[in-house]
């Protein structure tokens, strides 16, 4: 799916929200350094994103963590879109929730909102998440990482809360 301008559109449940304050935009802007780089975004990226995250499966019980050992793999997303380099490229920690086609991930998304606050796009991570598998999860390049206890797939997700997002291209 594409917006107007031809760019890729990232397809989620999204509810309509007034645009933000301006003294919020102003809030995000004071925390970029000059040239935008080197810069870590508030909130994980979520200060003054007017938009629910995607979709996650776990408010039902069927797709919530067990208390078992589950393999955690490292994976990388090929791109959906033929103008995307290798740069494009997205990334995530994950492990299949046993039973089910679901997959709980910890994953950085971009996000472009024509009336959120600089820098436009972004990146969001809006917490480890559980979604059923599609056809960008099946073509996805895998790592193993290991197999890991309940609890120390909680301390990844701890670890993830506690990570910094940066702002694109701040390298």
């Amino acid at each position: 799916m594409a917006n107007q301008s031809g760019s890729p559109a990232a397809v989620y449940s999204v509810m309509i929200a007034p645009p933000q304050a301006a003294a919020e935009s102003s809030v995000v802007a004071q925390v970029l350094s000059k040239n935008g780089k080197h810069s870590i975004l508030p909130e994980q990226g979520r200060l003054g994103m007017n938009t629910t995250g995607p979709i996650n499966l776990d408010c039902w019980a069927r797709y919530r963590g067990r208390d078992e050992d589950a393999e955690v793999f490292f994976a990388v997303y090929k791109s959906v879109v033929p103008t995307m380099t290798p740069r494009d490229l997205h990334w995530s920690l994950a492990w299949p929730i046993s039973g089910t086609a679901a997959w709980r991930q910890i994953h950085v998304v971009t996000e472009n909102m024509s009336d959120g606050p600089p820098p436009q796009p972004r990146y969001v991570y809006r917490g480890a998440m559980t979604k059923s598998a599609g056809p960008v999860d099946s073509v996805a390049t895998r790592q193993s990482v290991g197999v890991f206890s309940l609890a120390d797939r909680l301390r990844i997700e701890g670890l993830a809360r506690e990570t910094p997002v940066m702002v694109p291209d701040g390298t």
